[in-house]
């Protein structure tokens, strides 16, 4: 963790930093498989068997943090270790249990192969992994915009470092439902062209994008109007009251943009058109989002919040640009088929 004091981090942040990313790192063992079980109940049209694991999962971890950072029940006191570790038991058991369901339901017993070693077939698997890697990027690229953002707030100080991971929790938690709805146009979207029944794709996408739309603006007015209230309930420090609200309001200002462009990108994939969106995010938040939020920041001296700004836009612009190329894709199908 050597290069977090080198990018100027406070060194409280980067003393506490490498025993809780061993956890984090760790627990994506049973993360990704269970994510592949995760998804594949899903296509099965049985999404509620995953909701139900990773809602226990995220009980069981919200649980386990109070317990071993605080020193809770006898536990010792583990601070940002303990949260770390809270995560990796959390992320096993949640792993376990998906998989206990997937082979002893009766319901997904037909799709259970009866020999589970078989030749491999190159063909499918490298299609499997041009898909993987490309939806990998794509979330790599708004993570690592996120993550790099998080670098940037911690050069100006611990305060603005905390306010940008409460308000990333906020954001996070605003955009569960257009991300449940990105997965389940693609799914939708993948059904209705394998029955050869393209012309229902569109109902299937604006139906989503205006759930999406009223969802994120009843989220998006209680972030803004009521967001330092919930901040109250936890906080006392006035400056990280006051920046987490100002950054609450960002987060609301774009939440509808977010939903948009997930929602557009999860019936692009449903397409099978997985590198333009991957490219234009690319450009959006490393070229032109990250720029602009450090320039206004650093160079301009817009304060702390604008690198949130520099966020909000790329959201904007991916929101606008996956749109018009669903439609693009909608009717260029639609034309050929």
């Amino acid at each position: 963790m050597l290069f977090l004091g080198a990018l100027g981090q406070p060194e409280d942040v980067v003393a506490m930093t490498p025993p809780y990313l061993f956890w984090i790192a760790l627990s994506l063992i049973p993360t990704a498989p269970a994510l592949v079980l995760k998804s594949f109940t899903d296509a099965q049209n049985e999404p509620w068997v995953g909701v139900k694991i990773l809602l226990d999962a995220v009980l069981l971890n919200t649980i386990l943090n109070y317990i071993l950072i605080f020193g809770k029940f006898g536990a010792p006191e583990l601070g940002l270790l303990g949260a770390g570790l809270a995560t990796f038991i959390a992320r096993l058991l949640a792993f376990i249990a998906v998989f206990s369901y997937v082979f002893r339901s009766k319901k997904l017993a037909r799709y259970r192969p009866e020999k589970w070693i078989k030749p491999i077939r190159i063909t499918q698997l490298m299609s499997l992994l041009k898909m993987s890697l490309t939806i990998s990027g794509q979330g790599f690229i708004i993570s690592g915009a996120f993550s790099i953002t998080a670098i940037l707030m911690g050069v100006i100080g611990t305060i603005a470092l905390a306010s940008h991971q409460i308000a990333l929790v906020f954001a996070m938690t605003g955009a569960i439902i257009p991300m449940g709805l990105s997965i389940a146009v693609s799914i939708r979207i993948g059904h209705v062209l394998g029955e050869k029944k393209p012309l229902e794709c569109l109902t299937i996408f604006i139906g989503a994008q205006i759930l999406g739309i009223v969802c994120m603006g009843a989220i998006a007015a209680i972030f803004i109007f009521h967001g330092r209230e919930f901040l109250t309930w936890f906080f006392t420090d006035l400056d990280l009251i006051d920046l987490t609200t100002r950054l609450l309001w960002v987060v609301g200002g774009y939440l509808i943009f977010d939903s948009v462009q997930l929602i557009s990108m999860g019936a692009l994939r449903g397409y099978k058109d997985m590198f333009f969106p991957t490219v234009f995010l690319f450009g959006a938040f490393w070229l032109v989002a990250l720029p602009l939020g450090a320039l206004l920041t650093f160079y301009f001296g817009y304060g702390d919040s604008s690198l949130w700004f520099g966020l909000a836009l790329g959201f904007i612009l991916c929101a606008i640009t996956l749109s018009i190329r669903f439609m693009f894709i909608y009717r260029s199908f639609n034309l050929t088929s």
